[in-house]
């Protein structure tokens, strides 16, 4: 079975140099530009409204480069894992990761696998999905209203340390949730975020983003979407997917499932433009807005498309999520609350194992832990869903799942 595809990588890299270009089609490009990279990205941050368009693209675009770059100087295959990581930096280069604010967290990964013999291969992958801690070098770079000098060493020194942890730290929550949360590193990420957030709270610094969500760029931001999906679509035409195949992978549950080395790339690249137009054909029923944090939305979604994500497993937690949203309080005028529906796919896999009825469960508790993962990890961890995902999982995969499973007779079958 063909693992890797450098169709995909090709496209990839087309896609983030087109972006790129884009700086230049505005006359204050550069500036805007680097309003970007020297905000604090703190949740909820997001780009369009602190740079514009073209400068959130470059931003984007830039972003996806760089990390293309890494692998290939690793020669990591594109996997769906490193498809996965991928997709979801371009969609949080909307949206809280910009071009300065991961390597040093990445520099941290890197220093721990090495001092520990491991190969690159062996944590590139966490070593990506790491960068969903970057607004905790930002702010560190840019909100301390200390001397520049000064707040750049502590931002080197904070963001190295909090690299240096994250693998230690995630081979344990994974034991926590049993793989049942897809965002593994972003619970991790959460549970250092606390740790972050609680000493700067100490000293009385205030971690709120006062930054407006953008509400301005919505046709060309569907116009990529639609461009980007059908593209992907393009891909499984050319890598010749499988429909026989198909048909198997949306049986699986999801539960640590690379589908590239399962399938095929032309099959994974299939199912990615299905959650793709899912993802976009929900934003458009529910009338969403389209910003940057539901562009980091649909990303991530269609990123793990390639592990762990496709429709029947995923639509589940989706109804939970939009069912606990309508029985409460909280409000689709949220855009945390908008962007939750998409981030609860991080829990998948419980679906995929244990039926419908468990996924609505989940998906639901989901909805109503998240604000309080946020206030917890003080908006450093991008992957607040993923932070949440992890208590949503083991309150449902060890007290709920098992009853759920047997009241339906509904239930995904693992293919392997």
């Amino acid at each position: 079975m063909k693992t890797d595809s450098p169709l995909i990588a090709w496209i990839l890299t087309l896609i983030g140099a087109s972006l790129t270009v884009f700086i230049f089609f505005d006359s204050n490009g550069i500036e805007n530009f680097l309003n970007i990279q020297t905000s604090t990205s703190v949740l909820l941050t997001d780009y369009l409204s602190v740079g514009g368009l073209h400068a959130t693209f470059a931003n984007a675009g830039l972003v996806l480069l760089l990390n293309l770059l890494i692998l290939k100087r690793f020669k990591k295959p594109l996997d769906g894992l490193m498809i996965a990581a991928l997709l979801t930096i371009f969609g949080f280069a909307f949206f809280g990761k910009n071009v300065i604010n991961s390597w040093p967290i990445y520099l941290g990964v890197f220093a721990y696998g090495k001092m520990t013999g491991m190969k690159p291969n062996e944590f590139l992958g966490t070593m990506l999905f790491s960068s969903g801690l970057a607004p905790l070098v930002s702010y560190l770079f840019f909100g301390l209203s200390l001397p520049l000098l000064v707040s750049i060493l502590i931002g080197v020194i904070g963001g190295f340390l909090a690299g240096f942890v994250i693998i230690p730290i995630a081979t344990q929550t994974k034991l926590f949730h049993q793989g049942f949360n897809l965002y593994n590193v972003g619970f991790t990420i959460g549970l250092v975020s606390v740790i972050y957030s609680t000493i700067l709270r100490a000293f009385a610094y205030d971690l709120t983003s006062f930054v407006e969500v953008s509400t301005t760029f919505s046709e060309p931001l569907w116009i990529l979407n639609v461009v980007i999906m059908s593209v992907f679509f393009l891909v499984a035409v050319g890598e010749k997917f499988s429909l026989k195949d198909y048909r198997l992978l949306i049986q699986t549950t999801g539960l640590g499932d690379d589908y590239t080395k399962l399938y095929g790339t032309g099959t994974s690249a299939f199912n990615i433009a299905v959650m793709g137009f899912l993802s976009l054909m929900l934003i458009a029923v529910m009338d969403f807005p389209m910003n940057g944090p539901v562009m980091a939305g649909i990303y991530t979604v269609i990123g793990f498309g390639a592990y762990g994500k496709h429709p029947l497993n995923s639509i589940p937690v989706m109804l939970g999520a939009i069912l606990a949203v309508w029985m409460t309080p909280y409000s689709f005028a949220s855009t945390g609350m908008v962007i939750a529906v998409l981030f609860v796919t991080a829990l998948a896999p419980v679906a995929g194992k244990y039926g419908i009825l468990a996924g609505v469960l989940v998906g639901f508790i989901h909805v109503l832990i998240t604000p309080f993962a946020y206030q917890l990890q003080g908006g450093f961890a991008l992957y607040n869903n993923g932070f949440a995902a992890g208590f949503a999982a083991i309150i449902v995969v060890s007290f709920v799942a098992p009853i759920a499973a047997k009241l339906t007779s509904v239930e995904v079958k693992d293919a392997i």
